[in-house]
């Protein structure tokens, strides 16, 4: 799909079952299999694409463009400036307001106040009165 206004391609392709994601970084446009995202970061008018094997991918992209494009059942909104690849969390922290997501690389990725409720159906996590977390 080319989006019009920022010529970048975000596009979907099936391949073998993998699903990829076709993006335009500068004068290329890479190939990238969905399964191996780690994160999708906000950063100003781009966005950091950072995968399992260590590269991390800067595209001019909105990040509203690839929530919508990538499967639900793989990728969750945390915050504004976040998408997290569920597959690739190994540990959920409450703090006041957010949470706090360890990534298998241990990364550690801080939900907005907005997502809270959101975070807490998806995961169906429960708070006791005392503050802890039981999942």
């Amino acid at each position: 799909m080319l989006n019009s206004t920022t010529d970048h391609y975000v596009t979907n392709e099936i391949n073998n079952g993998a699903v990829r994601l076709f993006i335009k970084i500068g004068r290329r446009i890479r190939a990238i299999n969905i399964a191996n995202i780690l994160y999708i970061q906000a950063s100003g008018d781009y966005i950091n694409i950072a995968l399992a094997t260590g590269e991390i991918f800067h595209s001019k992209n909105k990040i509203t463009d690839f929530e919508n494009r990538l499967p639900r059942n793989l990728f969750v909104r945390i915050h504004r400036s976040y998408i997290l690849n569920k597959e690739y969390i190994k540990e959920i922290k409450a703090k006041q307001n957010n949470y706090e997501f360890m990534l298998t690389n241990d990364v550690v990725v801080v939900s907005g106040p907005t997502y809270r409720k959101y975070i807490r159906e998806l995961f169906f996590l429960n708070l006791t009165q005392d503050g802890e977390l039981h999942i």
